[in-house]
């Protein structure tokens, strides 16, 4: 299993070349697509249009009432950072 396996490896990688993308676009427009998501999260609720409590907590937090300035600019900031590499991971070679 360990050479056989090492061999599916470099040929699933040859075959993601041949096609025209390379792995740093690959990696470019997975990165890009979860900043897209996470940004539209974080715009949204900034401007308060979803509401959702916190999941996970290290220190005493709450959730956000209302509107916040500080979210939206930062979803805005990342959800066009991600926008910007999917196009950079969708351009041809």
């Amino acid at each position: 299993m360990g050479l056989s396996g090492s061999n599916e490896v470099r040929a699933d990688r040859q075959s993601v070349l041949r096609c025209g993308a390379s792995p740093m676009k690959v990696l470019a427009g997975t990165v890009g697509v979860i900043a897209v998501l996470l940004g539209g999260l974080w715009l949204l609720q900034g401007l308060g249009i979803v509401h959702l409590r916190p999941i996970l907590c290290i220190a005493d937090c709450a959730a956000i009432q209302g509107r916040s300035l500080g979210w939206a600019v930062a979803g805005f900031v990342v959800g066009a950072a991600g926008v910007a590499a999917v196009v950079f991971a969708s351009r041809r070679p």
